[in-house]
């Protein structure tokens, strides 16, 4: 489960750093090894468990040691600034790497690591428990490997700060915000509910007699707040540059999905929320008389998708800042009046005023 769960989020940091960059090298290098890291852990403590069990087959050793050293020493060619996007994120100027097996072999690290991981897919008892996470890996890698090849990313001019600038101008009104964040928060509880059953983690579709059979630390494991922590932190911290903004935004997808996971929502009740939600934008913008951001990319072009993509990605970031910026406006005359309330004498003397010293 582990495995399922926490071993593939090294590719989340790898393609959303790419695809986004607009993270700090540094912070990539940190994160990335980190992850890389547990997935290895993970990998090698399942294997050599199996193996402990029924016995160490030579073949799948063999072919798994060479291919993951092999991935290891390219990587030791290439560092970990160029291994990581350091030229792609602009962060890096450096000639091309020749060395071997560099302009010997293509994608080295890639290829190694698939070997490797074809190593463990081998063994005779190991290999059919771990078929879906070699897919899942295999797949995985391939798609870094697709995006290096095609340097595909966020345009310059689709960045978080554009889109957000068009955005702002389809909800300019202080109730058609609110109004959108509850309404989208709500249509997140319902695909969180989806995300649930369909994981099997809703004890009332999987059966409360095997939810009860976990031990402390399989639930822990399985644990959809857990989860929904994880993995928001990670989309957030590579999409949302808006720092304050990606704080509340996990916060939001943290409580929610406790929520829905001890409502233990039905596939019924969590398609209803979502299409109360997305009703309820509609609604929001024909009572406010304010255009759907929508309508301004409705054609059928490759940049219309991209935008639909990243205004779905950044919805939620989106009104959350929106819904801030109201909240700031409306409180801003109190707070400023506060700022010019005089103070007792024994405070100013006790804490000091700076306006009184000036």
């Amino acid at each position: 489960t582990m495995l399922t769960i926490a071993g593939p989020c090294h590719f989340a940091v790898y393609i959303l750093a790419f695809v986004f960059r607009s993270v700090r090298l540094g912070m990539l290098i940190r994160d990335a090894v980190a992850m890389k890291s547990i997935s290895a852990l993970l990998l090698t403590g399942t294997y050599a468990w199996e193996c402990a069990k029924t016995g160490v087959n030579l073949k799948s050793f063999a072919v798994a040691v060479s291919g993951f050293a092999f991935s290891a020493y390219a990587f030791m060619q290439l560092g970990p600034a160029l291994t990581y996007f350091g030229q792609e994120l602009g962060q890096v100027v450096s000639d091309p790497v020749t060395a071997f097996p560099y302009g010997t072999v293509p994608h080295p690290m890639t290829l190694g690591s698939i070997v490797g991981l074809t190593g463990l897919r081998l063994h005779p008892t190991y290999g059919p428990k771990f078929h879906a996470n070699y897919l899942l890996h295999v797949a995985l890698y391939l798609t870094v490997l697709g995006l290096e090849v095609t340097g595909a990313s966020v345009p310059a001019g689709m960045s978080y700060d554009s889109t957000y600038t068009e955005f702002m101008k389809f909800h300019q009104g202080a109730g058609n915000v609110i109004a959108h964040l509850f309404t989208t928060a709500l249509g997140v509880a319902g695909v969180i509910g989806m995300a649930i059953n369909y994981f099997g983690l809703n004890p009332s579709l999987n059966g409360a007699a095997n939810d009860a059979k976990k031990t402390g630390a399989a639930r822990a494991m399985t644990s959809p707040t857990l989860i929904a922590f994880g993995w928001s932190w990670i989309l957030v911290r590579y999409t949302v540059p808006d720092e304050d903004v990606a704080y509340l935004t996990v916060a939001l997808f943290v409580v929610t999905t406790y929520l829905v996971s001890k409502l233990q929502w039905s596939y019924m009740t969590c398609f209803a929320a979502l299409a109360i939600g997305m009703g309820g934008q509609e609604l929001a913008h024909h009572v406010s008389g304010e255009m759907p951001y929508l309508n301004s990319y409705a054609e059928v072009t490759p940049e219309a998708a991209l935008t639909f993509i990243l205004h779905n990605v950044w919805l939620l970031p989106f009104e959350i800042r929106a819904a801030v910026n109201v909240a700031t406006a409306a409180y801003l005359p109190a707070i400023n009046e506060m700022g010019r309330m005089p103070f007792p004498q024994w405070l100013d003397n006790a804490v000091g005023n700076p306006q009184l010293a000036a």
